[in-house]
């Protein structure tokens, strides 16, 4: 996907076959910017896991569920994503199949621009 900026919104996308993992790389430009993915999916067909990987592969932090909704999962890092290639994996830890959408967003400054 291109640099993102602002915000990115992906729909209509399934990990399908069960052992698919699916790879989105971005950029960043400057250091210091925060970062959010938020994945929206069908909690009652199986999970589904978000990872933000490191240009290396390192894992930098994995989804967390989004309030009450098991539907809804993200991650959220304010301040912490250098200039340079990030990646945000999607998969399905108990190997499952789902549907899900995905909103992708950096900014720097206020972390409220988040929101």
């Amino acid at each position: 996907i291109p640099n993102i900026g602002t915000e990115l919104e992906l729909v209509d996308l399934a990990i399908c076959p069960a052992t698919d993992d699916d790879v989105f790389q971005f950029a960043v430009n400057a250091s210091g910017t925060h970062f959010r993915a938020t994945v929206s999916t069908d909690a009652s067909r199986g999970d589904l896991e978000a990872r933000l990987l490191s240009s290396t592969g390192s894992t930098i932090a994995t989804s967390q569920a989004l309030g009450s909704d098991p539907d809804v999962f993200e991650i959220r890092l304010v301040n912490r994503l250098a200039a340079g290639t990030y990646f945000v994996q999607i998969s399905a830890p108990t190997s499952v199949e789902n549907n899900y959408s995905i909103v992708l967003k950096t900014c720097t400054g206020d972390p409220s621009c988040l929101d």
